[in-house]
């Protein structure tokens, strides 16, 4: 459930009570117990990823950073959270040049090959992919990374042409 359809079902309910109409503020909770219900976990789904994901607001703000970045790069999330993406590539413990504020100054998806370091300093080669994400104006309201481990890949590629026949492979 969005933001926008829950703050909707909550006027409603708020309306309702406002009226004194409980019966209706009573439907109205229980139909949006059911939808929350049923809806999808969003952050649990970007917590399953392998690829790292790395959150930022429009101000360039660090929101979120899923389990997979944390693994990559080693760094705790209390580590970066509520931090400028422009002091943590200053300090140049993770990476030295902000896809993140690209995509903000851009105001559209900025994709391409980098480097991020590991817990130990190691320069992990990394292809990167930003993507705006806009708010009801148009506006940038957050940008979504995307950091693949580019030597993961190349190991999964051998791993899989080292187990799978190509005939019994899934066809996708």
């Amino acid at each position: 459930m969005y933001n926008e359809e829950l703050k909707h079902a909550l006027e409603e309910i708020r309306a309702s009570l406002e009226q004194g109409d409980v019966q209706t503020a009573l439907a109205n909770s229980a139909a949006l117990e059911e939808k929350l219900t049923h809806s999808v976990d969003f952050q649990k789904v970007v917590d399953s990823l392998i690829d790292g994901v790395y959150i930022t607001d429009r101000n360039a703000i660090t929101q979120y950073v899923n389990p997979s970045y944390c693994k990559h790069t080693g760094i705790q999330p209390e580590e970066i959270l509520g931090r400028s993406v422009t002091e943590v590539a200053n300090e140049g413990k993770l990476f030295n040049k902000s896809v993140s504020a690209d995509v903000i100054e851009l105001g559209r998806n900025v994709t391409g090959t980098g480097v991020v370091k590991n817990h130990k300093g190691k320069a992990v080669p990394a292809y990167v992919t930003g993507v705006p994400i806009f708010d009801e104006n148009g506006q940038v309201s957050h940008v979504a990374v995307s950091v693949f481990d580019t030597d993961s890949l190349i190991y999964r590629v051998t791993e899989f042409r080292n187990t799978v026949h190509i005939e019994k492979a899934v066809q996708i």
